[in-house]
């Protein structure tokens, strides 16, 4: 009973561990996915902000070429108040900050871009707000003050709570590409108005560019909370199906497990009773032969000597014949659980057949021996059985022999 308990015991440890370790794998799955997922949505927002930025660039590029270029040479062109100017168009900045506006409406804001500089010449492009003010400092720093040629600009980036909503925020250089920009921000530069606003800045008034220097930026903002909604969703699909996919497995494995188990006990059952002796439960002529065989081994290389008893019921077939086979199983019951209790735990009990009892007394000698012997020939006198209202006295016949390393066989 209690080798079951202690099976039952392990048995469920074992599941325990398992689920364990299953709910384990499944939580590290989902913090990877989940990760994944945030990474890939992160470095697509960003990906989207450079490619409208550099749509945006190519957008003012074409605008301060195509058209207003024609217009400079046809007399009139661009003007930061071209609101008040007939015939003046808007500076391509402010071109591109009207682009910006329409084009955030038009995309059911999922991106808004406008141009922003330290030097702006409209209020409203100013650095309004704490990370234009550091992305800014971080484009001055790949500035130079002769540049002999375009430069490679690195974009900068930070990702942000914006009105409790996560958003991508992304400043990307403008500088002055063409000679025409830089003489017409080299002039406003001179002007009263605008020397007076560098003042009111707290900065030094006259800036004066050379061409592929920091003129401006482009700012674009990813609102994330459309793209995150889409790929929780999505996350939370891809868990579904992992956990489907980890329960199925664990489910799996528990049932091999259990058939395997299944099996275990089928085969240890049948090794028993290839070995065993079923009325009586000890070992059988053969795997009796078995621990002799491993004894005789040991006492042959001269660690131990052993003791072997052989145990006769007298006039057992007597018995059978005249108050039937039932009679004899229960005499043979009510040995076999006395015998145990005369030996130590380490001594082996067979039963060869019939009537006869076989006792393997490890590391013994013959004096222990004969005492057991006697032991046990006492003992079985109490082995007495009433069967149709007769006392059946049971006696039996012990025989003795020394196992040592002297020993030609175990015959």
């Amino acid at each position: 009973m209690q080798i079951n308990i202690d099976i039952r015991q392990r048995r469920f440890v074992g599941y325990a561990l398992q689920t364990c370790v299953f709910l384990v794998a499944f939580f590290v799955s989902y913090m990877v996915v989940k990760d994944a997922v945030k990474v890939t949505v992160e470095n697509q927002a960003v990906t989207v902000a450079e490619i409208v930025a550099v749509q945006a660039a190519t957008a003012r590029s074409v605008y301060a070429t195509a058209v207003a270029e024609k217009l400079r040479r046809d007399g009139t062109g661009p003007h930061v108040e071209s609101g008040i100017k007939p015939g003046y168009v808007p500076i391509p900045a402010q071109f591109l900050k009207l682009v910006g506006e329409f084009s955030a409406a038009n995309s059911a804001e999922l991106y808004h871009y406008k141009p922003g500089s330290k030097w702006n010449l409209d209020p409203g492009q100013g650095l309004a707000d704490d990370f234009l003010i550091w992305a800014w400092a971080q484009l001055e720093e790949q500035d130079s003050l002769d540049p002999d040629g375009p430069r490679n600009w690195k974009p900068v980036w930070r990702f942000e709570n914006l009105d409790g909503k996560k958003v991508l925020r992304y400043l990307r250089a403008d500088p002055a590409s063409q000679d025409s920009c830089v003489e017409c921000h080299n002039a406003y530069e001179t002007s009263p108005d605008i020397m007076s606003r560098r003042i009111n800045q707290g900065i030094a008034p006259g800036k004066q560019w050379k061409q592929h220097q920091l003129l401006g930026a482009l700012s674009v903002t990813i609102p994330l909370d459309k793209v995150e909604g889409v790929a929780s969703k999505q996350t939370n699909i891809t868990t579904a199906l992992i956990l489907a996919i980890f329960v199925a497995g664990f489910l799996l494995i528990t049932w091999f497990n259990l058939m395997l188990e299944k099996h275990k006990r089928s085969m240890n059952r049948l090794s028993w009773q290839v070995t065993h002796d079923p009325l009586t439960r000890f070992l059988n002529r053969r795997g009796f032969q078995v621990e002799i065989a491993k004894a005789f081994k040991t006492v042959k290389e001269g660690f131990t000597r052993n003791v072997v008893l052989i145990v006769d019921i007298d006039n057992f077939k007597a018995i059978n014949d005249s108050y039937g086979h039932q009679a004899g199983d229960d005499i043979l019951s009510q040995i076999g659980k006395k015998l145990p209790g005369m030996i130590h735990g380490m001594d082996v009990i067979g039963r060869l057949g019939g009537d006869e009892f076989a006792i393997l007394l490890i590391d013994c000698n013959e004096k222990r021996g004969l005492d057991i012997a006697e032991k046990i020939r006492l003992g079985v006198l109490d082995a007495s059985v009433m069967v149709g209202g007769n006392l059946i006295n049971v006696t039996v016949s012990i025989g003795l022999a020394v196992m040592d390393k002297d020993s030609m066989s175990t015959s």
